[in-house]
C-alpha cells in the first residue's frame, strides 16, 4: 500500500502569498492527499541531478515526519521537501525567467523588481531603500530615487518572494527582449519616487506592459477612504 510523505503548512492551497506559516511533515495514504485530484510521478530532476538510492530516500523522508517547519512558498515549501529527500537538493521549477515581475514581502507592503536574467534584477529604490528593499519612505510626497541593477540574492536578503506577472491575464506583457531592454536603459537613472504615483512596482508593471500601475496603492486608498469614512461616521 502506498504511503506518501508531505509538508504542509497552515495556510490554504489556493494561498499564493509567500509569508512564512508554520508547517508540519506528515505521514499519510497516498490515496487520501490525491482525493479526486489529478496526479503523476514526476522525478523531475533525475536528468541533471542524480537520486539518492531508493532505501535512502524513504528513510530521510520518514525521518521528518512530525517536524515542525517554517513553510515558505519561496524558500521551504512541498517541492522543496520532495527534491531534498529524493536529490540532497531543495529545488524548485519555478524558477524566474527574463522580463519576469517579482514581487518581494516586506512587512507591511511588497516591493517589485524586473527580472533580467544571470540572476540580476532592476528595480526603482530611494535613499530609504537598501539591496534588500526595506524602505522608510511612507508619505505620497516625492523624493528622490534611483534605478538600480542588483543580484536577486542580496535583495532578497532572507525575506520571501514569488514570480508575479499579475497583469498577464488582462494585458499582453512586451516581448521578453524588450521588457529587459526598458529595464536596463533605465539603470542609474535618477527618477522622482513617489508612493502613489511612481513607486517600484508603477516601475515593474511599466517595464513589462508599457503601462504603470500598482495594485497596492489601490488597497491603501480604498483603505484610506473607508477609514475616512468611518471616522467621520463616529
Amino acid at each position: 500500500m502506498a504511503i506518501s510523505t508531505g509538508l504542509y503548512s497552515g495556510i490554504g492551497s489556493s494561498e499564493s502569498s509567500s509569508t512564512v506559516s508554520g508547517g508540519r511533515v506528515m505521514k499519510e495514504k497516498l490515496q487520501d492527499v490525491v482525493k479526486n485530484n489529478k496526479w503523476k510521478i514526476n522525478n523531475i530532476h533525475d536528468d541533471k541531478c542524480k537520486p539518492r538510492p531508493t532505501q535512502e530516500i524513504v528513510k530521510e523522508a520518514l525521518l521528518k515526519v512530525g517536524e515542525d517547519v517554517k513553510y515558505s512558498v519561496s524558500n521551504w515549501n512541498c517541492e522543496h521537501l520532495a527534491t531534498w529527500c529524493r536529490y540532497g537538493k531543495a529545488l524548485s521549477v519555478q524558477e524566474p525567467e527574463p522580463g519576469d515581475l517579482i514581487e518581494f514581502f516586506r512587512e507591511g507592503y511588497q516591493h517589485w523588481a524586473v527580472y533580467i536574467g544571470d540572476g540580476d534584477v532592476v528595480h526603482l529604490v530611494t535613499p530609504g531603500i537598501s539591496s534588500s528593499g526595506a524602505s522608510s519612505t511612507v508619505s505620497g510626497a516625492s523624493v528622490g530615487g534611483q534605478v538600480q541593477k542588483e543580484k536577486l540574492k542580496d535583495v532578497v536578503n532572507g525575506k520571501d518572494w514569488r514570480i508575479n506577472n499579475l497583469h498577464d491575464h488582462e494585458q499582453k506583457p512586451k516581448p521578453k527582449k524588450k521588457i529587459v531592454k526598458e529595464a536596463l536603459s533605465m539603470v542609474g537613472k535618477a527618477v522622482d519616487y513617489s508612493l502613489t504615483d511612481r513607486n517600484c512596482e508603477h516601475f515593474a508593471t511599466w517595464c513589462r506592459y508599457g503601462k504603470p500601475e500598482s495594485r497596492q496603492v489601490c488597497r491603501w486608498i480604498h483603505n484610506l477612504e473607508f477609514a475616512s469614512g468611518w471616522f467621520i461616521w463616529i
